[in-house]
């Protein structure tokens, strides 16, 4: 694709948490490349090669695009209202002792705090962050490859660090004391 042909939007790179500023290419809402924009506070002119090209998988033909609902053993597509409804329904079923949720740090902070809301109208206190590392490279790769955790911090609270609930959320679910987990 040639560069004159895309359209240009200003964004932030979400490849991890240091928030580099960009440039993405598009053209028929297809994303053809990612450049860096200058922000001399977080990464001057540049970025990473891992963020510069961590964008196909929005194109991936196994990607999720709607939601499903398991209806006689299979998975079937239906629009969100439906889906909603049937997770509301199949939550009701436990109490808050009985559901964990699992979180992620790619969320924005208005679907963090949604999360918070749900976690506090189903009475859990068993939630956790994804936690997803990988080396750093001390100039612009974060070892932080979750672009929102800091938010996820301030909204789910300072006990919200990635990963610090996972293996207990993975032992009540082997003890079948957490019957429900929402992801």
């Amino acid at each position: 694709m040639r560069v004159w042909f895309l359209k240009e939007t200003k964004s932030i790179c979400t490849s991890c948490a240091t928030g580099c500023n960009t440039i993405i290419g598009t053209r028929e809402d297809v994303i053809y490349r990612q450049t860096p924009r200058e922000n001399d506070h977080v990464n001057s002119a540049w970025m990473c090669d891992y963020g510069r090209l961590n964008f196909k998988y929005l194109e991936a033909e196994d990607r999720l695009l709607e939601p499903q609902v398991r209806f006689e053993g299979k998975l079937v597509a239906v629009n969100w209202p439906t889906a909603i409804a049937q997770a509301a329904l199949q939550l009701k079923q436990f109490s808050g002792a009985e559901i964990a949720i699992i979180a992620s740090g790619r969320m924005t902070n208005e679907e963090l705090w949604l999360t918070s809301q749900l976690a506090k109208s189903l009475g859990t206190q068993m939630i956790d962050i994804v936690p997803r590392r990988g080396p750093g490279d001390h100039i612009l790769l974060s070892k932080d490859r979750n672009p929102n955790t800091n938010g996820a911090r301030l909204i789910l609270g300072p006990e919200s660090e990635p990963g610090a609930n996972m293996l207990a959320i993975a032992d009540a679910v082997k003890s079948g004391q957490i019957k429900a987990l929402a992801v």
